[in-house]
């Protein structure tokens, strides 16, 4: 129980690391911003590195809330909401990866950091959009079905929706800061899950007795 706990917050700490890791871009329409942020090579590969692991994490995370959830009930729910995660998280992992390893591919060529954004202005944003989308349509499925089965209740039931559906809007704002909303917001959504995942199991754990033979 402390191991699965352990892997579903694993999602928000290593998502904070990999985000506070990245030289911030106030202003991702100002291509000079991003350039200028670039040229921090080892912080903004690393960075973007780590925040693509985290993603895969969250599948790892995801697919631990779902199985236990799956064992609460019938609904396919659970399993619906972690195909969306592996989608959208992939999605980011690939967006994360093209733009953390794309600017210093094109700068060691002896070419203009700048070029890499001119040329990826659709195809980068367009994967974080969709990863976006599916990944939090995949999370607030989770929470959904946790809500339903009793695995969260009192405030959770409001906050924690609340927090997922802020998560999306955080990434869409145009500005590294947001980025930091995204992983304070994963932390509020994260933490009560793996606590009441955890005491669900427990208190499931207390009550099961063996059948008389």
């Amino acid at each position: 129980m402390l191991l699965q706990r352990f892997i579903i917050i694993a999602f928000p700490a290593i998502l904070t690391i990999g985000i506070c890791l990245i030289p911030v871009v106030t202003n991702y329409s100002d291509e000079t911003l991003a350039e200028q942020a670039a040229q921090q090579q080892f912080r903004w590969f690393l960075g973007h590195v780590v925040a693509g692991l985290a993603f895969a994490v969250a599948v790892v995370a995801t697919s631990e809330i779902a199985r236990y959830l799956s064992t609460c009930g019938t609904s396919r729910l659970p399993y619906i909401g972690l195909w969306f995660v592996i989608i959208g998280a992939s999605l980011h992992i690939f967006g994360l990866g093209a733009d953390g390893v794309g600017p210093l591919a094109v700068a060691s060529a002896g070419g203009r950091v700048g070029d890499f954004f001119d040329g990826s202005s659709r195809l980068v944003p367009g994967l974080f959009i969709a990863g976006s989308a599916t990944f939090g349509l995949g999370q607030m499925m989770e929470i959904v079905a946790a809500i339903r089965m009793g695995v969260l209740g009192g405030s959770s039931r409001f906050l924690i929706p609340a927090a997922g559906v802020a998560f999306v809007l955080f990434e869409a704002v145009p500005s590294g800061w947001g980025l930091y909303g995204v992983f304070l917001t994963a932390w509020l959504i994260y933490v009560p899950l793996a606590l009441a995942v955890g005491r669900a199991r427990e208190v499931a754990e207390s009550t099961w007795s063996p059948a008389p033979r």
